[in-house]
């Protein structure tokens, strides 16, 4: 064989090995692929599977996400001039709030009140095996929220079941310390006021509602509306099922700057009570205008209400200014009166009362440290005037 057609065998056998050898890697090639397919195909089977085992478990299986916790805590320490009085350190409020997520249209809200640090304990006779409160029982446990929210659209959504009822600017805060720099909410002792018995837990309106209320928000526009349980004056808190109380706000929150604005809110509740079983039922309605003026770090509050009460008018005003000096500072004054028989002058009932006030916030929307002096006048002058140190520390988690 000569040398030429030697050179052109060792060419054709070299194309041959190069073609089965590309043959043969590129079926390797296409096996891994294959396998990597396979391999994911099956992990997004596992991945959907655990995706409907999620979707469908009942709420007490998902993420602990779906709960989450909140409150706040104030203790305040008062003294008064008031002949016989004696200085005190009161730890005020401790509130837990708890939400429940159900879905993005549903949650349930709640929020349990220990107010004056309640201490409960129960004794039980060794002989006759009966049960009694203890003594020592002090204070106060109250939920003071517990109700389902459901969103019905942007615009409107619905609470069900127990709420404080919606009513001028603070009832739905009346313990939340941290949202207002007074010791206590503002117009707490006129506007807010409330007894120690049952027809006078809320002198102007029913403190808490159980029932069903919508509210919502539509540009500038504010509204709500309630339907709940009557009040009945036998058992503090005990609803009356023989009437039925309705109320609702509307409002209007104009922006008239960059960091102004203003709030105007018209608050209306009814209801009907009655001393006794054997008595008629009275009726009561109230009236309340609410302002807020925010003009950068100035604040200007006052509400004022007119209420009918068994035939018997009641008047409530307030007016709080506040300036934030700096970032942590924000010193206060409030004017507020009350007066329990408004058409019948004579009887000079009315109450005054005039604070100064410091708020220090130690932690920003935290922790703040509050200084207030009240000075209290009653209109009926066989009553002395006296003054009202308080000093209180709020606290927000």
């Amino acid at each position: 064989m000569g040398r030429s057609k030697m050179v052109i065998v060792l060419v054709a056998m070299l194309a041959v090995f190069s073609f089965s050898s590309r043959s043969v890697l590129a079926q390797t090639e296409v096996d891994v692929l294959k396998s990597e397919v396979k391999s994911m195909q099956q992990k997004m089977d596992s991945l959907q599977d655990r995706l409907g085992q999620l979707e469908s478990a009942p709420l007490t299986e998902t993420s602990s996400s779906n709960i989450t916790w909140h409150g706040y805590a104030a203790t305040n320490y008062l003294d008064e001039t008031k002949v016989g009085a004696s200085p005190t350190f009161d730890a005020f409020v401790l509130a837990l709030i708890p939400k429940f997520t159900i879905n993005e249209k549903a949650s349930i809200y709640a929020q349990l009140v220990y107010e004056h640090m309640p201490f409960s304990d129960f004794t039980v006779s060794s002989t006759t095996g009966v049960r009694t409160i203890d003594s020592r029982n002090s204070g106060e446990f109250v939920v003071n929220d517990a109700y389902l929210k459901y969103v019905i659209n942007d615009y409107l959504y619905t609470n069900i079941g127990k709420f404080a009822t919606p009513f001028g600017f603070w009832n739905t805060l009346q313990y939340a310390c941290p949202t207002y720099v007074t010791i206590k909410q503002p117009g707490r002792e006129t506007f807010y006021s409330r007894g120690s018995d049952t027809e006078t837990d809320a002198n102007l309106y029913g403190r808490y509602s159980m029932g069903a209320w919508l509210a919502g928000k539509y540009d500038i526009l504010l509204y709500d509306l309630y339907v709940s349980n009557g009040r009945t004056t036998f058992t503090q808190q005990k609803d009356d099922n023989n009437n039925k109380g309705l109320g609702g706000r509307l409002g209007v929150e104009l922006p008239i700057g960059d960091s102004d604005n203003i709030k105007v809110l018209y608050s209306r509740y009814e209801d009907s009570l009655r001393d006794s079983t054997t008595t008629p039922f009275y009726r009561q309605y109230t009236n309340a205008l609410s302002g807020e003026l925010t003009l950068q770090d100035l604040k200007l509050l006052s509400e004022f209400a007119d209420s009918r009460k068994n035939g018997n008018q009641i008047n409530a005003f307030y007016i709080l200014a506040q300036y934030a000096v700096t970032d942590k500072i924000t010193p206060f004054v409030q004017f507020q009166y009350y007066d329990p028989n408004g058409d019948k002058r004579a009887h000079k009932d009315q109450t005054r009362y005039t604070s100064w006030g410091l708020a220090y916030q130690l932690i920003p929307a935290r922790v703040i440290l509050k200084a207030q002096l009240d000075r209290v006048e009653p209109q009926n002058k066989t009553l002395e005037d006296y003054n009202i140190y308080n000093l209180g520390i709020t606290a927000a988690f």
